[in-house]
């Protein structure tokens, strides 16, 4: 966001994301191996991280001439049409002949409830907080993700990814503080 307005972080913004990056570092215990920042899923990551920031920043402007909801349906509409030639209609035929309606009750679920009231939500808190305070809110997912496989799938938490997620929820808490008046 700081980059897409050309302006320089203030001392909390800056506080902010360094705690986020050093997060990071400890997240992927970069000290062990600096390589592992570039590897594919990782790299992937830092893509998304990006084009979630370039989105956010688009449906806060997009909003002045729509409402959220409306938003979120014309992009994953646009989104469908962009991917569907690119799907091998075959195969899909054969999924949606094949499957139960079990699969089909939890791809409604994780395509209506999980993705789309998800992203609706989130498009309308750009809205309200602005596109950069709504996008630090990725910093939680390390945590977050790490905290719920320890209750579902009772993986055991390490000590720097406990560690790393707190940096990281720190760093939400630094960005969505008070403000500066001249930033606002």
């Amino acid at each position: 966001g700081l980059i897409l307005n050309r302006r320089m972080p203030n001392r909390s913004e800056s506080f902010g994301l360094f705690l986020g990056i050093l997060a990071g570092i400890i997240l992927l215990q970069l000290w062990q191996n600096t390589e592992k920042i570039f590897g594919s899923g990782n790299l992937y990551f830092l893509l998304a991280s990006f084009l979630w920031a370039v989105m956010s920043k688009f449906s806060s402007k997009a909003s002045q001439f729509g409402n959220s909801i409306g938003f979120s349906f014309w992009m994953y509409v646009i989104t469908v049409l962009i991917l569907l030639p690119y799907t091998d209609s075959k195969q899909m035929l054969k999924i949606w002949l094949e499957s139960d309606s079990d699969f089909w009750l939890l791809i409604f679920f994780t395509s209506i409830i999980g993705t789309s009231l998800a992203t609706s939500v989130y498009f309308m808190a750009t809205t309200k907080i602005g596109a950069e305070r709504a996008s630090s809110f990725i910093f939680i997912v390390p945590l977050s993700a790490v905290v719920t496989s320890w209750l579902f799938l009772g993986e055991v938490i390490q000590l720097h990814t406990l560690l790393g997620g707190i940096l990281g929820v720190l760093a939400v808490i630094v960005l969505n503080g008070k403000r500066d008046k001249a930033v606002q």
